[in-house]
C-alpha cells in the first residue's frame, strides 16, 4: 500500500509541474508586451516558451527508467512483454530504421528523439503501475493536471476580458494555456480530465459534491477554447464512454448508429449536385484551408513512396516539392513552413509509409480492445472507462491537429497510454505475469537506460538553450541596423542549438536578414545557401536568395549576380506560384535590357495571384510605365 501511494503521488506531482511549467526569458515577455499583450506579465501561463516541459518530461522518463532498473536488479524478475508492447517497440524501431532512407538525417533525429522518450515514459509508467497495481490512483494525476491547466487558463482568459471587454466578440480570442495560445492543444489536454470528473460525479458516492464542481469547471474551460477539433474529440470521447458504459448486448447497436449516419451523409454529399463544392468552399476558410491542402499534399507524398515513406522528418523535407499552385491564392499558405500534415495518421504514412500506418493502427486497435477487457467491476471501473474514452477522443482529435507529437500534449497522452498498458494486463484485480531476469536482460535494461540518459544530456538542455537564445533574438526589430547587429549573435547561436526544424529555419532565415541589414550580403547569401542545401526550396529561402543576389547586383553591377538572381527566382517559381516571386522576377529583368513582353507576362501573372496591396500597387505602376497607359482592371 505504501508503494502504491508513493508511486501515485509522484505521478500526480510530476503531471501538475509539467502542466504549469513556464520559464520565458525576460526579452520574450518584453516582445510580447510590445505586441499589445500586456496581460502576459500578469497571467504568464497564457503564452510561454514550452521547452521546460520537454526537459522535465525527458528527465522524468530517465528517472522512471532508473527506478525500474533498480527494482529489476533487486527482484531478479521482470514483467512479461505483452502484444501491445511488442507493437510499440516495433513502431519505435521502424522509426529508427528510417534513417536508412531518410533524405535529411538531422530532421530524422529531431523526430526520433521525442518518440524515444515518449515510449520510454509509457513503458516505464505502464510497468510501474502494473507492478504496484495502482493505475487507478495514478489517474488522479491526469485530473489534477487538467484542473491546474483549466484554472490558470480561466484566470488568463477572464483577466484579458477585464482588460479589454471588446475581445469577447473576436472569434480568435480563446482560452489557451500550454502552447503559444493554441486552443486545440488546451482542449486536447482537458478531454480526459473532464470525462473523469463527470465519471467521479456519477460514481463518487458521497464525494459527488466535490467532483461535480470540478467537472463543471473543466467543461467551461474546454468550451471557451472554441476549438473545432476539440469538439470532435469531446463528441467521440463521450460517445466512447457511452459505449463502454452500456450493456454488452447493446454496444453493437450503439456503434452501428453513427456509422450508418456517416455513411448516409457521405452518400448525400456525393449525390447532391453542388453540395461538395460548397463544402470545399467552407473548408477553405481560415485555418481549414491549411488542413485541406496539407491533407492533399500528404496523400500525394504517400502515393509517391507508399511502402516505407520518406523517413523521419520526411514531411518537412518533401512538402516544398508537393505544394499546389492553388495554395498561393490564400495568404495564410503563401510563406508557410509545413513540418506536419495536421493529421497524425497521414503524418505517419508520409514518414513511415504503409507499413508504419499498419503498425500504428494495429497498436491502437489492440490496446483499446485489451484495455476494455481489463476494466474491473468495482467503483474504479468508472475511472478506467473515462481514461479509455478520453484516449479515444484524443486519437480522434489528432486527425485534425499535430497533437500527439506536441511538447504540451505528449506527456499527458503517453501517460494515458502507459496506464492503458497497465490496464490491459488485467487491471488491479489480476496479478501480472512475471519472468526471470537473467544477466543478459539486466545488461539490456542498463544499456537502454544509458542511451536514454545520453539522449537527455544531448537533446534536453541544448534545445532549451536554443529556444531561449532564439526568443532573445526575436525581441529585436531587425528592420533597424543597430537592432539587427544586436540580435545577430543570439540568432546565430540559437540556430546551432535549437532542436526543431521550423525553429531552425526561422533562426537561420532571420540571421540572414540581420546580416543583410548590417551590409554583410555575402555572408547572408552563404546562410541562405546552407538552408537551401539542406532542404531544397524550403519556404521563401530560394526567393530571398534571389533578392540578395539582386541587391548585390544593384551595388556592384556585375552581370553574373543578375543572372544568379533570375535563376534562383525562376527556380522558386517552378514550384511556387507566388505573386511576390513574379514581381521580383520582373524587377530583376527591368534592371537589364529585357523584352517588354516577358516583363508584362510576369506582372500580369503577379496581379492574377491575389497579391498584397503593396505588391499590387507596385505591379500596376510598373505596367503603367511599360505600356504607357493605365493597366486593365
Amino acid at each position: 500500500m505504501r508503494h502504491r501511494r508513493m508511486t501515485g503521488w509522484l505521478l500526480v506531482i510530476v503531471l501538475i509541474v509539467i502542466a504549469l511549467a513556464y520559464l520565458p526569458p525576460r526579452e520574450e515577455k518584453d516582445w510580447l508586451s510590445n505586441k499589445g499583450l500586456p496581460f502576459v506579465r500578469a497571467f504568464p501561463s497564457t503564452l510561454h516558451v514550452t521547452y521546460p516541459k520537454v526537459v522535465l518530461f525527458r528527465g522524468m522518463s530517465v528517472a522512471l527508467g532508473v527506478i525500474l532498473l533498480v527494482r529489476i536488479i533487486r527482484d531478479k524478475r521482470v514483467l512479461a512483454a505483452t502484444a501491445e508492447e511488442v507493437l510499440l517497440i516495433a513502431f519505435l524501431l521502424l522509426c529508427a530504421a528510417s534513417i536508412l532512407w531518410a533524405d535529411w538525417p538531422w530532421g530524422w533525429f529531431c523526430r526520433l528523439a521525442p518518440l524515444f522518450f515518449a515510449v520510454l515514459w509509457a513503458e516505464g509508467l505502464g510497468r510501474l503501475a502494473a507492478r504496484d497495481r495502482c493505475e487507478t490512483f495514478m489517474m488522479k494525476g491526469i485530473v489534477a493536471a487538467g484542473l491546474a491547466t483549466a484554472v490558470f487558463g480561466l484566470i488568463g482568459f477572464f483577466g484579458v476580458w477585464a482588460w479589454n471587454p471588446d475581445l469577447i466578440h473576436d472569434a480568435t480570442f480563446r482560452l489557451a494555456v500550454p502552447h503559444r495560445s493554441n486552443s486545440n492543444f488546451t482542449a486536447c489536454i482537458l478531454i480526459t480530465p473532464m470525462l473523469m470528473a463527470w465519471s467521479g460525479g456519477v460514481a463518487g458516492g458521497g464525494r459527488k459534491i466535490v467532483w461535480i464542481p470540478f467537472a463543471l469547471l473543466l467543461t467551461v474551460a474546454i468550451a471557451l477554447t472554441r476549438s473545432a477539433s476539440g469538439l470532435v474529440g469531446i463528441v467521440v470521447g463521450t460517445f466512447a464512454l457511452g459505449v463502454l458504459t452500456a450493456p454488452k448486448n447493446w454496444r453493437r447497436y450503439i456503434v452501428a448508429i453513427p456509422i450508418s449516419l456517416l455513411g448516409a451523409a457521405g452518400m448525400v454529399m456525393v449525390s447532391v449536385p453542388g453540395l461538395t463544392a460548397r463544402g470545399v468552399d467552407f473548408c477553405l476558410q481560415g485555418t481549414r484551408a491549411v488542413r485541406y491542402f496539407f491533407w492533399q499534399d500528404a496523400f500525394r507524398m504517400i502515393l509517391c513512396k507508399p511502402v516505407l515513406g520518406w523517413g523521419g522528418g520526411g514531411f518537412f523535407f518533401a512538402y516544398p516539392r508537393f505544394r499546389q499552385a492553388e495554395e498561393f491564392l490564400y495568404p495564410q499558405l503563401r510563406k508557410i513552413i509545413g513540418d506536419h500534415a495536421h493529421n497524425e495518421l497521414l503524418n505517419i504514412g508520409v514518414e513511415l509509409g504503409g507499413i508504419g500506418m499498419a503498425v500504428a493502427c494495429a497498436l491502437a486497435v489492440l490496446l483499446i480492445w485489451r484495455a476494455s477487457r481489463g476494466i474491473g467491476q468495482g467503483p474504479e471501473r468508472w475511472w478506467q472507462r473515462a481514461l479509455l474514452a478520453g484516449t479515444i477522443g484524443m486519437l480522434a482529435q489528432s486527425c485534425f491537429s499535430p497533437l500527439l507529437r506536441s511538447w504540451d500534449v505528449a506527456p499527458f497522452f503517453w501517460t494515458q497510454i502507459g496506464l492503458l498498458m497497465a490496464l490491459a494486463r488485467g487491471g488491479e484485480g489480476k496479478e501480472p505475469k512475471w519472468v526471470k531476469c537473467g544477466t543478459a536482460c539486466r545488461i539490456l535494461c542498463a544499456a537502454i537506460l544509458l542511451l536514454s540518459a545520453a539522449g537527455f544530456v544531448t537533446t534536453g538542455w541544448r534545445g532549451w538553450k536554443g529556444e531561449t537564445l532564439l526568443a532573445k533574438g526575436m525581441a529585436f526589430d531587425v528592420r533597424r541596423a543597430e537592432d539587427a547587429r544586436a540580435a545577430d549573435p543570439y540568432l546565430e547561436r540559437g540556430a546551432a542549438l535549437v532542436m526543431d526544424p521550423v525553429w531552425w529555419y526561422n533562426a537561420k532565415f532571420r540571421h540572414a536578414v540581420c546580416l543583410r541589414r548590417e551590409g554583410r550580403i555575402n555572408e547572408a547569401i552563404h546562410v541562405i545557401e546552407e538552408i537551401d542545401g539542406d532542404v531544397p526550396n524550403l519556404g521563401a529561402a530560394r526567393l530571398y536568395l534571389g533578392e540578395l543576389y539582386f541587391s548585390r547586383f544593384r551595388e556592384r553591377r556585375v552581370v553574373t549576380d543578375q543572372a544568379a538572381a533570375l535563376a534562383n527566382v525562376n527556380s522558386y517559381l517552378s514550384a511556387n506560384a507566388d505573386a511576390g516571386g513574379y514581381l521580383l522576377a520582373a524587377r530583376v529583368l527591368l534592371a537589364g535590357r529585357p523584352r517588354p513582353e516577358t516583363v508584362i507576362h510576369y506582372l500580369e501573372t503577379c496581379l492574377a495571384l491575389r497579391p498584397s496591396r503593396r505588391q499590387k500597387a507596385e505591379a500596376e505602376r510598373l505596367l503603367t510605365e511599360i505600356r504607357g497607359a493605365t493597366p486593365p482592371k
